[in-house]
């Protein structure tokens, strides 16, 4: 079996292509043919290029997502793209046959404007019904996991949450350790499994105003935090039911910083409550903070903390938190 086409994306966006290589031949190398992608601001696909940089194919969308296909010169209307393309709204792939988006956990319907199942995070995921797409808002917003995880987040806070959180995965997936083995805790040996079972939960997302709220600069509270601190004395994952309720707070301020490595940090420290619950509680479990400075310290980039983990310095890069997307 030989691959069809390898794309590449961009990091701005978890669905955003820039590329498309093609494989007409026989060798199994997507080296044959070369198509490029625009996109405008809601990451839909507005033209194919070819390498010289001239259009080959143009595409208009009504807001939620009925697309009209042009040829190079908007003189002619075509019923499907004459170079199979089916990377269209919002960057995901369309179903020709069935006129159907796949959106990760969910089937949209383009022409219903709705997905065709109900949303997994019920009212908690911010919709006014369960089959609802981005709120009633296509025109300015997307929804890559077929479901409402964002709350008071605009596209640009999306783009950079789930890097943070594609990056973490494929850290976790590909380094054995991100602690110390020596430690006197067994928590540690959970804590790989946890965090990937976390990030691939309905764990919901919140974006607040600045830089502070109420003191601290960014929160995790829900069921599953309440569980760590009452009765769970493990470092395992909350389960799906714990999560549905729960939800990392972050400010937008820090979100964008140019001070990755502090953001990265920060993602991962209050991610880390979801395996070992609040700091220093009563079943002796380590610091969300210190655990988060060993991650980072190991697998993301150099840090250390001062002024009690409040704030950080940041020291040279050890690795970069970089996500390369094959198909």
């Amino acid at each position: 079996l030989q691959p069809k086409h390898q794309y590449v994306w961009s990091q701005r966006y978890i669905d955003a292509p820039v590329l498309r290589d093609e494989n007409t031949g026989v060798n199994g190398l997507c080296d044959d043919d070369r198509l490029y992608f625009l996109n405008d601001a809601n990451f839909n696909v507005t033209a194919l290029l070819d390498t010289a940089g001239d259009a080959l194919e143009r595409y208009v969308y009504a807001p939620y997502g009925v697309v009209t296909i042009y040829d190079a010169t908007w003189t002619n209307t075509r019923s499907e793209s004459s170079y199979a393309n089916v990377t269209l709204y919002t960057g995901r792939e369309l179903d020709p046959e069935t006129g159907l988006y796949y959106y990760r956990h969910r089937v949209y319907h383009v022409m219903l404007g709705r997905f065709v199942t109900r949303d997994l995070l019920d009212y908690g995921g911010g919709a006014l019904h369960l089959y609802q797409y981005v709120s009633a808002q296509p025109s300015f917003s997307t929804d890559p996991f077929g479901q409402l995880q964002f709350k008071n987040c605009r596209d640009e806070d999306k783009a950079v949450v789930n890097y943070m959180k594609d990056a973490a995965k494929q850290i976790l997936s590909s380094r054995n350790n991100c602690w110390p083995t020596d430690e006197p805790c067994s928590c540690r040996a959970q804590l790989k499994d946890c965090l990937l079972a976390t990030l691939d939960s309905d764990l919901s997302f919140e974006c607040i105003t600045g830089l502070t709220k109420g003191g601290n600069v960014a929160g995790f509270g829900g069921q599953c935090y309440k569980s760590k601190n009452r009765d769970n004395r493990t470092c395992q994952a909350c389960t799906a039911e714990e999560l549905k309720g729960s939800r990392i707070q972050y400010p937008r301020g820090i979100l964008h910083s140019r001070d990755s490595a502090y953001r990265d940090g920060l993602f991962m420290h209050e991610l880390l409550h979801a395996c070992v619950g609040s700091h220093g509680d009563r079943f002796g479990r380590p610091d969300a903070r210190n655990l988060a400075r060993e991650f980072m310290v190991a697998c993301g980039h150099g840090w250390r903390a001062r002024a009690g983990g409040r704030h950080w310095q940041v020291l040279p890069p050890k690795y970069k938190l970089v996500i390369i997307r094959e198909f």
